[in-house]
C-alpha cells in the first residue's frame, strides 16, 4: 500500500484527532508569524556578499546617498515659482529642523563664496594680476567698501585702456576688449543686486548673468525643459527602509499643502525623488494587496458556488490553504527573519497555484459520489486515481519554483524557496486536512449536474475527434509564430514605472529625470583625491557611451606650478596668510563714493564703445545697452540716496564672512600645494565627498537611455574598462536586472529538465512524458505571441512567470494523461468523453481558479502587480487552451475513441 493511502487510513480513522493536530500546529506558528516583519530596502533583494552589491553597499557606506527628496515647483509665472519655492523651503527647513544647508533651495552668495575663487583661475589669476601694485594687502583688506569702490572704477579703466594699448595687434585687441566687457557687465549686474535690495526686493534675481544648464539666473535648479524648478533636500536617513524616510516625506507634503494653499493658484509644489518615489510604491503595493486579495476572494468563491454549489465545501477547500500559509510564514521567519519587497508577493502566488490541489481533489471525490459511492470510499477513490497527478503536479510546479534558488538576485532566490516550501505543505495538508474535514464537516458538493455544460463539453469532444488535424495544424501555426516573435519582446528595465502615474512623485519624476542634478540614471566612481579624479575625468569623458562627468575637480582649479607660485607670492603680502582680514572690515555706507564708482564705470563703458565701433563694430550695440543700463543706476543712486545707503550698510555686514570663505580653499591650498584636505559647501559635499573626507566621487552621465538594456550594457562595460569600480543607481539598474534574467533563463532550463525527468519517472515511459510536454511548449509560445498582440513585456516583476509557467501548464496536462492511463487499465482503450467529462472538467476549473487568483493583480494599482497578473492570466489561459484542445487532438489520432 502506498505511503499516501497509508496517511490517508490514519486520517480516515481519527479525522478528529487529524484536525485537532492541525489547529495546535497553527496555534503554534501564530507565534512566529507575529514577529514576522516585512523589510522595504532594496538593498535587502540581493545578498551584500555578490561583488556588485558589495561594491554598491562600500560606496553608499562611503558616501551620502543620493536618493533624497527633491522639492518641484512648476505652473504660473516665473516670479510665483521662485516665490512659493522659497517658502516652501524656509517652511521645511523650520518644520523639519534642518540647517540651510541641507536645503539647497537655490544658488546664493553664501553658497557660491566657497567656490568663488578656486573654481576658475581666471578670476583668481585676474585678482591677483589687478593687486600687483599694492604693497600692503592686509591694509587694502582691512579699509573694505572704502577702498574696493575707487579700486574697481580703476580696474575696469584699465582693462579698457589695455584694449587701446593692443590696437596694433587686432586679434589680442578683440581679446582684451571682450574681457574688458565681461569685467564692465559683471559690476553691472552687482549694481543692478543692490538697486534689487535697496527696493526691497529679491537681490539676486538676476544674480547670474550666463547661467549654466540646469540653472536660472536667480540660482535656482530648474528642469531640463525649464518649466519647473527643483530644490534637493540634503537628508541623509538612517536606512533606505520605509519606515525610515516615511514620516518626513509625510512631514514634507503636510508643508507644501500649507504653503500651496497661501501661494498662487497657478503654481503647484510637491516632491519626488526615490524616497517620495518608493513612499507611494510602499503605498500602491498595500492598497493593490487589499484591492487584489478582494477581487481574489470574491472571483474564487463565485467560482467555487458555481463548481460545487455548496458553501461547506468552499470552506472545506480553504482549511488546507490557511494551514499551508500560515505554516509556510512562519517556516519563512524562522529562516529568513522576513519578507522583502518581492518575497511579500508570495501569498498571491501560493494562493493562486495552491487552490488547484483542493480542486483536483473535490472534483474526484464528486465524481466518485455521483456513481453512488460514500464520501469515505470516495475519498478513497480520489486518494488512488486522482492522488497520483495531484501529487505530481505539484512537485513539477515546486521543482520549477526552486530552481529560482540559484538565482543570484537574493530576493527571487528566496522567492523559490518559500513558495516550494508552501507548495509542499499545502499538498500534506491536502492530503490530511481536506479528508478529515469531508468526513467531520458538511458541505458536500452538489450531486446535480448542469445538463447543458455537459452537452457543452460534448459537443466540443466531438469536435476534436473529428478534426484533430486541422487543430493540431492551427496549433503548429500559432506556435511557430510564437517563436518568431520571441526575440523581438523587450525587458522592461524601467522600473521605477511600477508607481502608479497617477502619484505625484511619478508624475513629477519625468520633470527633473534627465537633470543633471538628480542623482538619477547616474553611476558613480570613487577616487583616492580630485586631480585623479580630473585625470580619470578626462579619459571617462573620451568615451562614447558617456555625455558628461562631473566632480570636484569642477569647482577647483588645476594646480600647476606656474598657479602655486602666483598664489604663494600673492600670499606673501599678507602678515598672516591664514587670518585674512587681521582687522574687522568697517562698516561703510558713502552713497557718493558708490555714486562716483558708478560713473567712473560709465565713462570707461563709453570709452570701450568707442572702441568697439573700430574693432569690433557687431559689439557696440551692447557696449551701448551696457552703457544705457550704467545710467539707469547712476539715476537710481542719485534719487533714492537713504535708501541706497541702508543697503550699502547690509552688504557691508556680510562682507567678511564671505571673504573669509572665499579664501579658505585657497589658504589650504597654499599651505599644502594642492586641494587635498578642502571642505567643499555641504551641497557638493554630500554629493562628491567621503563622510571620511579621504576620497571623493566621479558622477558619470551616460549617453544613451540607461534603462535600455543595451545601452546599459555599452556604458558599464566601457566605463569599467577606466574604474572597475563603478557603482551608483545606473550600474545598481542594471546589474540586478541583468542578475534576474540570467536566473530565469537557468532557471527555466534546469526547469525543463527537471520537469522531463520527474514526468518519466512518474508515467514510465517516455512517449506519455513526451505528451505531456508538447501543450505545454505549444502554450508557452502561445503565450509570446499573446504577449505581443497585447503590448506585452517583461520586466522584473513578471519574468517570474517563465519558470513558473512550466509547472503550472504542464499540472494540466500530467491529469489528463493519469485519467487516460486510468481508462487505459479499467477499459484497454480511453474514452476522450469520460476523460474531458470528468477531469478535463476539474483541470478547467482548476486553471480557473488560478487565474482568478492571478487576475485579482490586474485590479491593482501598483504596476508591479499588474504586470504580473495580466501575464500570468495569459499563460495559464495559453497552457490551459493547449491541454484541452492540442493534448485531446493529438490523442484521438491513436490512442483514445470518442
Amino acid at each position: 500500500m502506498p505511503a499516501r493511502q497509508r496517511i490517508l487510513e490514519i486520517v480516515l480513522q481519527s479525522p478528529r484527532r487529524t484536525l485537532i493536530v492541525a489547529l495546535i500546529l497553527a496555534v503554534a506558528a501564530l507565534y512566529p508569524v507575529s514577529k514576522l516583519d516585512i523589510s522595504t530596502s532594496r538593498k535587502a533583494l540581493v545578498s551584500p556578499d555578490h561583488p556588485v552589491q558589495a561594491n554598491l553597499m562600500r560606496f553608499q557606506s562611503r558616501f551620502a546617498s543620493t536618493d533624497i527628496p527633491i522639492l518641484v515647483a512648476q505652473g504660473g509665472e516665473e516670479k510665483a515659482r521662485r516665490d512659493a519655492l522659497s517658502d516652501a523651503c524656509q517652511q521645511i527647513q523650520r518644520a523639519l529642523e534642518l540647517t540651510e544647508a541641507k536645503v539647497f533651495c537655490r544658488i546664493t552668495p553664501s553658497k557660491l563664496a566657497p567656490i568663488a575663487l578656486s573654481q576658475s583661475w581666471d578670476l583668481t589669476g585676474g585678482l591677483i594680476e589687478a593687486t600687483e601694485d599694492i604693497e600692503s594687502m592686509d591694509s587694502f583688506v582691512s579699509e573694505g567698501w572704502e577702498a574696493w569702490f575707487p579700486f574697481v572704477a580703476r580696474r575696469a579703466r584699465t582693462a579698457v585702456m589695455q584694449t587701446q594699448l593692443s590696437l596694433f595687434e587686432p586679434d589680442q585687441a578683440r581679446e582684451k576688449l571682450e574681457n574688458a566687457y565681461d569685467l564692465l557687465s559683471a559690476l553691472e549686474g552687482g549694481s543692478r543686486a543692490l538697486e534689487a535690495h535697496s527696493r526691497g526686493e529679491d537681490p539676486f534675481s538676476d544674480l547670474l548673468d550666463s547661467p549654466p544648464e540646469g540653472i536660472d539666473r536667480a540660482g535656482f535648479l530648474t528642469s531640463p525643459d525649464g518649466q519647473a524648478l527643483l530644490a534637493p533636500l540634503l537628508i541623509e536617513f538612517e536606512s533606505d527602509e520605509i519606515g525610515s524616510f516615511r514620516p518626513t516625506i509625510e512631514a514634507i507634503r503636510g508643508v507644501l499643502t500649507e504653503v500651496s494653499a497661501k501661494s498662487s493658484k497657478d503654481v503647484s509644489l510637491g516632491v519626488t525623488g526615490i524616497p517620495a518615489l518608493n513612499v507611494d510604491e510602499y503605498r500602491s503595493i498595500e492598497r493593490g494587496l487589499w484591492q487584489s486579495s478582494i477581487a481574489t476572494t470574491l472571483g474564487i468563491l463565485c467560482l467555487f458556488w458555481l463548481g460545487f454549489r455548496s458553501i461547506g465545501t468552499i470552506l472545506i477547500a480553504f482549511i488546507p490553504l490557511g494551514l499551508g500559509v500560515i505554516l509556510t510564514l512562519s517556516g519563512t521567519q524562522m529562516h529568513f527573519g522576513g519578507l522583502n519587497l518581492i518575497t511579500s508577493s508570495f501569498i498571491s502566488i501560493l494562493l493562486g497555484l495552491g487552490i488547484d490541489l483542493p480542486v483536483h481533489w473535490l472534483s474526484r471525490v464528486r465524481e466518485s459520489q455521483q456513481d453512488g459511492q460514500s464520501v469515505k470510499a470516495a475519498i478513497k477513490d480520489a486518494q488512488i486515481n486522482a492522488g497520483r497527478g495531484i501529487i505530481t503536479g505539484t512537485l513539477t510546479t515546486t521543482l520549477c519554483f526552486l530552481t529560482l534558488a540559484r538565482s543570484e538576485f537574493t530576493a527571487f532566490a528566496e522567492l523559490g524557496i518559500i513558495t516550494a516550501l508552501g507548495l509542499i505543505l499545502m499538498l500534506a495538508t491536502t492530503f490530511t486536512l481536506l479528508p478529515a474535514a469531508q468526513v467531520l464537516l458538511p458541505g458536500r458538493p452538489s450531486l446535480n449536474e448542469t445538463t447543458w455544460f455537459s452537452k457543452l463539453l460534448t459537443k466540443y469532444t466531438e469536435f476534436v475527434v473529428r478534426n484533430p488535424k486541422v487543430i493540431l495544424g492551427l496549433g503548429l501555426i500559432l506556435s511557430i509564430a510564437g517563436i518568431t516573435v520571441f526575440k523581438d519582446l523587450g525587458f522592461h528595465y524601467r522600473y521605477l514605472d511600477f508607481v502608479p502615474k497617477d502619484t505625484e512623485s511619478a508624475r513629477l519624476l519625468a520633470k527633473f529625470e534627465e537633470s543633471k542634478s538628480s542623482g538619477v540614471n547616474q553611476a558613480t566612481v570613487e577616487v583616492s583625491s580630485i586631480e585623479e579624479g580630473r585625470r580619470l575625468s578626462q579619459q571617462l569623458k573620451t568615451l562614447k557611451t558617456v555625455a558628461s562627468v562631473s566632480g570636484l575637480h569642477d569647482f577647483y582649479f588645476e594646480p600647476t606650478p606656474e598657479r602655486i607660485s602666483t598664489l604663494k607670492k600673492f600670499f606673501e603680502k599678507f602678515q598672516a596668510p591664514t587670518d585674512i582680514p587681521l582687522k574687522p572690515i568697517p562698516s561703510f555706507s558713502n552713497v557718493e563714493l558708490y555714486e562716483t564708482t558708478i560713473s567712473q564705470l560709465i565713462k570707461s563703458a563709453r570709452f570701450g564703445s568707442l572702441l568697439a565701433s573700430r574693432l569690433a563694430p557687431d559689439t557696440q550695440t551692447q557696449w551701448k545697452e551696457l552703457e544705457q543700463a550704467l545710467n539707469a543706476r547712476l539715476e537710481n543712486v542719485r534719487s533714492r540716496q537713504a535708501d541706497y545707503a541702508a543697503s550699502l550698510q547690509v552688504l557691508s555686514q556680510h562682507t567678511e564672512s564671505y571673504l573669509r570663505r572665499a579664501l579658505e580653499p585657497l589658504q589650504k591650498f597654499n599651505n599644502t600645494g594642492d586641494w587635498h584636505g578642502v571642505t567643499p559647501p555641504n551641497h557638493l559635499a554630500h554629493r562628491y565627498q567621503s563622510k571620511d573626507l579621504e576620497s571623493v566621487a566621479l558622477v558619470v552621465t551616460p549617453q544613451e537611455d540607461i534603462w535600455q538594456g543595451a545601452s546599459a550594457a555599452r556604458f558599464i562595460e566601457e566605463v569599467k574598462l577606466k574604474a572597475p569600480q563603478i557603482a551608483g543607481f545606473a550600474t545598481m539598474l542594471y546589474e540586478h536586472s541583468k542578475m534576474v534574467i540570467s536566473g530565469f533563463q537557468l532557471g527555466a532550463l534546469i526547469a525543463s529538465l527537471l520537469v522531463i525527468a520527474l514526468l518519466w519517472f512518474d508515467f514510465r515511459s517516455l512517449r506519455d512524458a513526451l505528451t505531456c510536454l508538447l501543450p505545454l511548449m505549444m502554450g508557452w509560445c502561445w503565450m509570446f505571441v499573446g504577449m505581443q498582440v497585447f503590448g506585452l513585456e517583461l520586466n522584473v516583476a513578471n519574468i517570474v512567470v517563465l519558470p513558473l509557467i512550466l509547472g503550472i501548464g504542464v499540472d494540466t496536462s500530467v491529469h489528463i494523461m493519469h485519467r487516460v492511463r486510468e481508462e487505459e487499465r479499467l477499459h484497454t482503450q480511453a474514452s476522450l468523453s469520460i476523460v474531458i467529462l470528468g477531469t478535463g472538467r476539474a483541470v478547467l476549473f482548476a486553471a480557473l481558479t488560478t487565474m482568478v487568483g492571478f487576475a485579482g493583480l490586474t485590479v491593482a494599482d501598483n504596476g508591479a502587480m499588474k504586470s504580473l497578473g495580466f501575464l500570468m492570466v495569459l499563460a495559464i489561459l495559453s497552457t490551459l487552451g493547449s491541454s484541452l484542445i492540442v493534448l485531446p487532438a493529438w490523442l484521438s489520432l491513436r490512442r483514445v475513441k470518442l
